[in-house]
């Protein structure tokens, strides 16, 4: 059974790699490789990648069955310029050669490279220094003083006041009762003259008569304004009768004399016939309408990249794309159609992962075209399919008997 690599993001240039389903020895040294699916290259080196598989020694530890490390600058930062397009397939062996495995290299999009984190020098490329986190000196613990306890207020002693009763005065009796009373004089209103207040309510009122000759004026000017939008007009369009013409008696005919023969003139000349009327020319054909060129239409030697963004614009179907990469097949333009069965088959499309599995397949993989057998990267390809389609039986028996 194939392994599963996934790979962290730890930090700038570095990815810590968890390693599933490894079914071979965990006591000896390991060594992978790492292959693209854009060129069928292997890693050998920061950046650089070769025909050849180049071997290179796993720092690894096992935990619950798993293989864990992290790798450095000269891988990740590898992997990270090859392009987010691209696949990897990764290859473990025994230092023994005794046993060998693949697996599907997946890689976080939160990954960085080294130049996220400033320049390293080429020596922390190939073997960095890793670097112990400092952890900060713990401030002392000042333990807070108490607060002072409040002093007890003294308690306040009420001492009732003496009330001195009030002096008590005798009643005085008057000889006179009406004695120390002052008499208002009394005033007499009945002669008053008070001024008079005129009710002038009635002046103020309006007289209806006033009111009756204003709605009169208002009606007056409605009838006038209607009169002159509405008869003007079929006052001056109505026409004038003619007046009826008199007849005239008819006047009495005057005896015509006979006219004398006269001889009859010589016979005018023939006229000369007219010249035919030239043919009219031919109309010219019309031009042969445009046919707009597909932007999917494969040419030789056209810009990959820019023909894959034009034509995957249209959201052509599986059918269209199968037969695109086809058509790129026959005109040798081996790279478009790689490119294509990696796009589709990436972004979820078993169908095309399926066909592009076959054309490494060593049972249906066809000779002197584009793709040579690889069983490695077909099993890769059988397997991206099934994450989408698991319950494809041809899918699995060959996926089966590649991994025999």
């Amino acid at each position: 059974m194939a392994f599963i690599a996934s790979l962290k993001d730890n930090k700038p240039g570095y990815a810590d790699f968890e390693i599933k389903r490894w079914s071979g020895p965990t006591d000896c040294p390991l060594e992978f490789t790492i292959k693209r699916n854009q060129d069928e290259k292997f890693l050998a080196g920061h950046d650089e990648w070769k025909i050849e598989p180049v071997w290179h020694t796993l720092g690894y530890s096992e935990f619950n069955n798993i293989l864990v490390g992290t790798f450095e600058p000269w891988v990740t930062d590898s992997l990270i310029h090859t392009g987010g397009q691209s696949q990897f397939l990764m290859s473990l062996r025994d230092s023994g050669e005794s046993f060998k495995d693949h697996g599907v290299v997946r890689m976080s999009n939160s990954i960085l490279a080294s130049t996220a984190a400033g320049t390293l020098n080429r020596s922390e490329l190939h073997n960095p220094t890793p670097v112990s986190p400092q952890m900060p000196e713990p401030e002392p613990y000042i333990e807070p003083e108490p607060d002072p306890e409040p002093e007890p207020e003294p308690e306040a002693v009420y001492e009732p006041e003496a009330v001195q009763a009030p002096e008590f005065i005798e009643p005085q009796t008057l000889d006179n009762p009406n004695e120390g009373f002052i008499e208002e004089p009394q005033t007499n209103y009945a002669n008053a003259n008070f001024p008079t207040i005129e009710d002038d309510s009635n002046k103020r009122k309006t007289s209806p008569i006033v009111w009756i000759i204003l709605l009169l004026l208002v009606l007056l000017l409605i009838a006038g304004a209607v009169w002159w939008f509405f008869f003007k007009d079929q006052k001056k369009a109505t026409p004038t009768p003619a007046p009826t013409p008199t007849p005239k008696p008819a006047p009495t005919p005057k005896p015509v004399p006979k006219p004398t023969p006269k001889p009859a003139p010589a016979p005018a000349p023939a006229p000369a016939p007219a010249p035919a009327p030239a043919p009219a020319p031919a109309p010219a054909p019309a031009p042969a309408p445009v046919v707009a060129e597909s932007p999917c239409s494969v040419k030789s030697g056209s810009d990959v990249m820019t023909f894959i963004q034009a034509c995957l614009k249209t959201n052509p179907d599986t059918d269209q794309i199968l037969k695109i990469i086809s058509e790129a097949k026959n005109a040798k333009e081996c790279d478009l159609a790689r490119r294509l069965y990696a796009n589709k088959a990436q972004s979820g499309n078993s169908v095309i992962a399926f066909a592009y599995a076959k054309e490494y397949d060593p049972a249906s993989s066809v000779k002197d075209g584009c793709f040579k057998e690889d069983k490695a990267t077909a099993i890769y390809w059988y397997e991206t399919g099934l994450l989408d389609d698991p319950n494809n039986a041809e899918a699995k028996t060959r996926l089966q008997e590649l991994q025999k």
